[in-house]
């Protein structure tokens, strides 16, 4: 697991080589990067994307983890300064059918931070358990297709050299259509707002 604290007063740079420094070293293994990167992205943020955003997805870019936030959650952040969403959790060798009942919880602590929950299901207990299935009116196939492409490209490139067996890269590629499907999922975004709005209007005036 991987710790992330890059304050907003200094370059994004050094922290995200020292992850890129990690990922290389422990390539194989399975990876929770869980942070506040003072960063915002239209991948995991309601609003548009900034340029510490843009440094970030250069390393998912290069390194393929999966974000696991949901754009349309509570704002993970809830102070003076207004509300965000720059807390991350991202996942790298881990299928993202292994992560449930993730959420920003809107409980009062004392913390700017809201708290970030989620479970990490036991890989012996996930076989045990049906086939995820997915609908087509459940993806943004446009991006379903994107990625797709891109990840067949990446395949190419990393089996072409490759010692693994034919199970080992049936299996890969079974958590590469998996996080596909995660990542361009479509959310019930009115449900969140609805929620949102409670969770504004019982804390008080917030600024933007």
């Amino acid at each position: 697991m991987i710790s992330v604290y890059c304050p907003p007063s200094e370059e994004l740079g050094d922290n995200i080589n020292e992850i890129s420094t990690l990922l290389l070293r422990f390539s194989q293994e399975k990876i929770v990067i869980l942070g506040d990167f003072n960063a915002k992205s239209s991948i995991w943020d309601p609003r548009n994307t900034d340029k510490r955003g843009n440094i970030v997805h250069d390393l998912i870019n290069q390194f393929d983890p999966v974000v696991i936030n949901d754009r349309d959650s509570l704002p993970s952040f809830n102070g003076s300064c207004g509300i965000s969403w720059i807390d991350i959790m991202m996942v790298q060798n881990i299928g993202v059918d292994r992560i449930t009942e993730w959420k920003i919880s809107d409980r009062i602590t004392l913390s700017d931070h809201q708290i970030m929950e989620f479970k990490i299901e036991k890989e012996n207990f996930l076989n045990k358990r049906g086939a995820c299935k997915w609908s087509i009116e459940n993806i943004n196939l446009f991006d379903f297709k994107i990625k797709v492409n891109q990840s067949v490209e990446r395949c190419k490139t990393n089996y072409k050299d490759s010692n693994k067996n034919l199970n080992e890269m049936i299996k890969e590629i079974h958590h590469i259509l998996a996080n596909v499907c995660f990542e361009t999922r479509k959310r019930n975004r009115a449900k969140k707002q609805k929620k949102l709005y409670l969770v504004k209007h019982r804390i008080g005036n917030i600024k933007k």
